[in-house]
């Protein structure tokens, strides 16, 4: 048996090649990596060892691809661009559990290795079989089902489960059994590489690629053109070995299997049928698994180093390239007859471009659109033999400001994040106007469009801005800046606690004198902890939510992004010490600095007017995840949050977008905060200087308060209403100036 006889390590250079044959790396991380040797296995190997950056940073798919080199390491981030934007996880399964990632042959091929990428600490007991499994369904089944049990084999006798992932495994006893008519067939049939149902034993290495070579049983299993064929991992670790963790990510088509030993979401009680274990599909999840092969037949063109147009403000035509080769192993003709570029705008019909070729590089010209245009393209490529392959599909949009004048930057997000949690950041204020920013680095010519700028960098910034806002709040001193994010101040500076002094960003735009990163690590735990915050009585920016909070009666107000947000594994906070002359709004409690315990507070929210008049608040967590503990009450969705508080803080007008005011237009806006207790702030705009009446309403209709009567110039106001010695309820105000009248409505709460 192969557990018994092999120890498997990095796999033996081949000692030869045929010369008709093209071999490749296939993995579903995705980079294609042009490799000099001619059918040299060693150096595809090294290369996926050593190069693990490249790995990690690459895009699921599972499409096998070639490149025009006779070697190469392949990946699919130069077929699915989802890969950048998609959540890194580490996917973990448990002792006898099983995963299962698949992949469709373009051409006829031999499989010579198949390798698995861990992301995490692995422990000394952990331990893994692989194997290859030929694959019963279609690409369309797989990636058109959601998240079901599937099924099992049985395994009379089997302890502690009487199942079995597979049919040639030695302990399977019977026919495939379906779950809830979820897989009528059976997803796997027979094994295209084992040894009578055992795989190659191998020992995970944490942040490798770690590889089985199919020559361990002298054959090489041969996949036909349209096959799939599945990798499969089973965890053989000791029970209550530590979960062994595989990197995968989440958010693309191409869905991995995991076979549960014990159980999925219903684990107890421990015995059948009542516990939910066996085969599921999990929709969305791509296991980063591999498999190196050899071609030998003739393979569809690759094209690949396509430009993925970002996001533009220009309306001017954009020039699309893309490398395009095309080979035959197989000893026929070979080369690439056409190209054609394809796009369409907001979702109309395609347009197609004939590209043009100098080599191996194409390009073609999708013409220029109008400002607020979302445009789609993608390139198809037809080779001498009549072999026809398809790209994925790229977009960018033409970005038309709006006239708001606040642009929210979500730097690290994408647009699938927009209703959760972009749409809660200041949902309970629908009349703040603003503009979303998800595409990339900020420049001038996007920020002069703007007056205020609010950026989110939760899980640390993808794009550095510190230069492009130093340079756009230098230019005028009425713009103003918030920032916020848990690891800003250690991106920037390498997670290394700095010093700063006049001159550096951190220090003249944020106000910060020392960072210390991760305070929520004593050294040894915590990270995974939500963090003790303590608002500053009396601050600007965090003083309505100290007394709030404090009114509320509740033990400790924490930073609980796990909780609020789900987008994190760990509960990282820095602290910083303010520079001279800036508010402190918010403190944090720390359990350690520099990697040791210490408990002290440091800031972690402050505010002030840099030396050339801009208003700057920074925050080193996201504003979203603040609650309360052990009475639980989500702060951040309150009007008394410090990031509301920065609204007023920039004196930014409510209800209408300023960057539009018109001073020949009347305007009331909503009032702001509303609800309130006991004050808000009404603002309108007066198109003539002339006599202005503003009055408050009860439902009856009786006047409660005369806000303004008199004589106002052109232009936009402000008239702050305290409600203190009134009742709570719905009131009414009422604007007259000439023959411009307009009501809106209001609601005190006590």
């Amino acid at each position: 048996m192969l557990r018994k006889l092999f120890t498997i390590s990095f796999i033996l250079l081949l000692s030869s090649m045929l010369f008709a044959q093209q071999r490749a790396i296939i993995k579903s991380t995705g980079d294609v990596i042009k490799l000099q040797k001619y059918g040299s296995f060693e150096e595809a190997l090294e290369v996926s060892k050593f190069k693990s950056t490249i790995d990690k940073e690459a895009i699921l798919t599972n499409d096998l691809f070639k490149s025009s080199a006779a070697v190469d390491t392949l990946s699919y981030s130069k077929i699915d661009p989802g890969w950048e934007g998609a959540t890194k996880a580490r996917f973990g399964y448990d002792p006898y559990d099983v995963m299962v990632q698949w992949f469709v042959a373009p051409t006829k091929l031999n499989i010579n290795a198949i390798g698995f990428y861990t992301n995490d600490v692995v422990d000394p007991n952990s331990a893994v079989e692989m194997k290859i499994v030929k694959v019963n369904w279609t690409k369309d089944q797989i990636t058109a089902l959601s998240a079901k049990r599937l099924g099992y084999y049985p395994a009379a006798g089997y302890e502690p489960f009487p199942i079995a992932p597979f049919q040639d495994d030695e302990v399977t006893t019977g026919d495939w059994v379906d779950i809830a008519g979820n897989a009528p067939t059976a997803p796997f049939g027979e094994d295209l590489w084992s040894d009578d149902g055992i795989g190659a034993p191998a020992t995970p290495v944490q942040s490798e690629y770690v590889w089985v070579e199919m020559n361990l049983l002298a054959f090489e299993p041969e996949i036909q053109e349209g096959e799939i064929f599945g990798v499969v991992l089973k965890n053989i670790s000791p029970l209550g070995t530590p979960v062994l963790r595989v990197q995968s990510a989440s958010g693309l088509i191409w869905s991995g299997f995991k076979y549960y030993n014990a159980g999925r979401l219903v684990t107890t009680p421990p015995t059948m049928p009542e516990i939910d274990n066996g085969w599921w599909i999990r929709p969305t999840y791509t296991w980063d698994m591999a498999a190196i092969v050899t071609y030998t037949g003739d393979t569809p063109p690759v094209i690949s180093d396509i430009d993925n147009l970002p996001t533009t403000l220009s309306t001017a035509d954009r020039v699309v390239t893309a490398v395009i080769t095309d080979d035959n192993p197989s000893g026929g003709p070979k080369g690439v007859k056409t190209a054609t570029l394809k796009y369409s705008v907001n979702g109309g019909a395609d347009v197609a471009v004939v590209m043009t070729g100098a080599g191996d590089l194409f390009s073609g010209t999708i013409p220029g659109q109008a400002a607020g245009s979302s445009v789609s393209y993608y390139i198809v490529a037809e080779d001498v033999g009549g072999k026809v392959t398809e790209s994925v599909s790229f977009t960018y949009n033409i970005f038309k400001p709006s006239g708001a004048s606040t642009l929210l930057v979500l730097n690290g997000m994408t647009e699938a994040q927009k209703a959760y949690p972009v749409g809660y950041y200041f949902r309970q204020v629908p009349e703040f106007k603003f503009d979303q920013w998800y595409y990339g680095a900020l420049s001038a010519e996007l920020l002069n469009n703007y007056k205020h700028i609010f950026e989110i960098c939760t899980n640390g910034p993808v794009d550095d801005n510190n230069a492009a806002v130093k340079t756009w709040l230098d230019a005028d001193p009425t713009r103003n800046y918030f920032i916020a994010g848990e690891e800003k101040l250690g991106w920037d500076n390498s997670y290394t606690d700095m010093t700063y002094a006049a001159g550096d960003f951190e220090y003249d735009v944020l106000g910060v004198a020392a960072s210390y990163n991760d305070v929520s690590y004593d050294g040894t735990a915590g990270q995974a902890l939500p963090s003790r915050l303590f608002a500053v009585q009396g601050s600007e920016l965090g003083g309505a939510l100290y007394t709030a909070f404090t009114a509320y009666g509740t033990d400790s107000l924490q930073y609980d992004p796990i909780y609020e947000l789900g987008l994190s594994t760990s509960q990282w906070i820095d602290g910083f010490d303010a520079a001279p002359g800036v508010e402190v709004d918010m403190n944090v409690e720390t359990r350690g600095i520099a990697g040791a315990p210490a408990v002290q507070n440091k800031a972690a929210m402050a505010h002030h007017v840099t030396a050339n008049g801009n208003h700057v608040v920074f925050s080193t967590y996201d504003p979203l995840a603040i609650n309360s503990s052990p009475s639980y009450f989500w702060w951040s969705d309150s009007v008394v949050a410090p990031h509301y508080k920065a609204i007023e803080y920039f004196n930014i007008i409510l209800g209408v977008e300023e960057n539009n005011l018109n001073p020949n237009q009347y305007n009331l806006a909503q009032n702001y905060p509303n609800p309130f207790n006991p004050t808000t702030t009404i603002t309108y705009s007066v198109a003539q200087k002339g006599n202005v009446s503003l009055k408050v309403f009860n439902l009856l209709g009786q006047e409660v308060a005369t806000l303004v009567d008199a004589v106002k110039s052109v232009g936009t106001h402000q008239v702050n209403f305290d409600a203190s010695k009134i009742s709570s309820g719905v009131y009414f105000y009422t604007i007259t100036s000439g023959e411009f009248v307009s009501t809106k409505k209001m609601m005190l709460i006590k």
